[in-house]
């Protein structure tokens, strides 16, 4: 896009399709515009390659995937009790949980 005062930037400006050689970083301070995957993922390849890398974006988001081993709702994974009955248990319950957990463990990881 055309950002007002674009013209008065002396440095290189790149679109993350266009950023696939992260050696074009080397020695230089990288600012990255967004807060999307192929954000973070050139802010963390210019970081490893140039002096230093900046991420700049408007709100914080969280990415995370729509459905987990795309059956079960993100939220209904991790947010209720359904998400804990797959997590491995840490206390005392009946041999009836207990072999729940330990038969779907194995599909959350």
């Amino acid at each position: 896009p055309n950002i007002r005062g674009q013209g008065d930037f002396k440095g290189e400006v790149h679109h993350s399709c266009t950023f696939t050689d992260a050696s074009v970083a080397k020695g230089k301070k990288v600012v990255v515009v967004g807060g999307g995957k192929s954000a973070i993922d050139n802010a963390v390849s210019a970081g490893k390659h140039g002096v230093s890398s900046t991420l700049v974006y408007r709100s914080a988001h969280w990415p995370v995937p729509r459905l987990l081993a795309d059956l079960v709702p993100f939220k209904w994974g991790t947010y209720s009790r359904f998400g804990h009955f797959m997590l491995p248990t840490y206390y005392d319950v009946s041999s009836v949980a207990w072999y729940m957990h330990c038969v779907l463990t194995p599909i959350k990881w």
